[in-house]
């Protein structure tokens, strides 16, 4: 569950150094058509599998790839769904890495989408990412819709491009730096850095994944992180990271006390 978290955060959009976002809880409904023909690059367990029976993580590599090469994708949430509720149903066919037979799928976790207008050129982007996976049951799968559906689009993604800060202040950035390499996020997409950078280098977000360090280096990283919070930006503290920020007091970034 912490890496799948993780891996959704790099997602947020964050302007830099802009208004908080508004994104707030219950989000409000944002349905729209896609189209047959559109593309979806599913995100559960069902329809993303690897060799090893479990959710493909490289997934989220490939859809770093799609936003750098300005494709635009849409993630499709639906706002008030259950607990492992369905975002999407619709007659499809699997068309990477080769071709299925069609049907009705049910994806679920979040699919991100690529309306059909925009697929020109995708399918390429798509083989080359592809390419450079060894393992042919880790390649990544999308289908492409035979129907129309309706989809609630919570971010419509056109345009972002994440740029993530691994955090070296508790001095174990290896570990979320694995999580990258491992799901082929592209490399252009993050670097190291410490607390006191996110306020000039303009990241979409932040992780840090253990820190158990003491004294006037990590308050100044927390000041820094809590700034680069409250201007929007998106931040996770994993491990012992949670309570050496959350409990300071420079912290407090969900409690009072």
């Amino acid at each position: 569950m912490k890496t799948l978290l993780f891996y959704l955060f790099i997602f947020f959009p964050y302007p830099c150094l802009q208004a908080q976002s508004t994104d707030l809880p219950p989000p409000s409904a944002n349905l729209q058509t896609l189209p047959t023909g559109s593309y979806v690059i599913a995100m559960d367990n069902t329809n993303q599998l690897n060799n090893s029976g479990i959710f493909n993580y490289k997934s989220y590599g490939l859809i770093v790839t799609l936003l750098n090469n300005s494709v635009k994708v849409k993630w499709v949430i639906t706002a008030g769904k259950a607990k492992d509720g369905t975002d999407l149903t619709v007659n499809a066919t699997k068309i990477k890495p080769d071709e299925g037979t069609a049907a009705s799928y049910s994806f679920k976790a979040g699919p991100f989408v690529i309306f059909a207008t925009d697929t020109a050129g995708v399918a390429g982007i798509i083989d080359g990412f592809n390419n450079n996976i060894s393992n042919a049951n880790d390649k990544i799968k999308v289908y492409r819709t035979n129907a129309s559906a309706t989809v609630d689009i919570r971010y419509d993604l056109t345009g972002f491009v994440p740029k993530a800060a691994i955090l070296t202040d508790g001095g174990n950035q290896a570990i979320h730096t694995t999580y990258m390499s491992a799901c082929n996020v592209p490399a252009a997409n993050y670097q190291t850095a410490n607390g006191g950078d996110l306020l000039t280098k303009c990241y979409t977000f932040a992780s840090e994944p253990h820190n158990s360090n003491t004294g006037q280096v990590v308050d100044d990283a927390i000041s820094a992180i809590k700034r680069f919070v409250e201007f929007g930006g998106n931040f996770l503290a994993q491990c012992e990271a949670v309570q050496t920020y959350e409990n300071n007091t420079l912290g407090r970034f969900q409690t009072t006390t």
